[in-house]
């Protein structure tokens, strides 16, 4: 039997450009919803409010990861990057994003193969008003 993971806190190491990240989720009493997300980007801290991880059901904490990249407008996206942990029809994953140092949005993406290839679909579940 798979055991989900009810609480998680994820350190990554500074590397080229991309500063040092601290990552810390917290699902709720059923194990549905985010119920405390935090990210620490060297010393800025982003706490995301609840009501912006509501769309996010059954997430994997065990698949957690950071993402970065930079825009093409310049701007740097900061992705807290997860997976449901029920498995959907197509490959899904969940973004949690800070661009340019302010909480924007909350976001799936999947992919549908197509024989040898695959379409991405990308949906913004939750977006912060600035």
């Amino acid at each position: 039997m798979y055991l989900p993971a009810e609480s998680i806190s994820l350190e990554t190491k500074a590397l080229c450009d991309n500063p040092r990240c601290l990552v810390h989720l917290r699902l709720d009493a059923q194990l549905k919803h985010i119920s405390e997300a935090t990210l620490l980007i060297e010393k800025e801290k982003y706490i995301f409010p609840a009501e912006a991880l509501s769309k996010i059901e059954y997430p994997d904490l065990a698949s957690t990861r950071v993402e970065t990249e930079k825009g093409r407008d310049g701007a740097l996206w900061y992705s807290i990057v997860l997976s449901p942990i029920r498995s959907p029809e197509y490959p899904t994953r969940f973004y949690i994003t800070v661009i340019d140092g302010k909480f924007a949005q909350v976001s799936k993406s999947w992919d549908e193969p197509h024989g040898d290839s695959a379409t991405r679909h990308f949906e913004i579940l939750h977006k912060q008003s600035q």
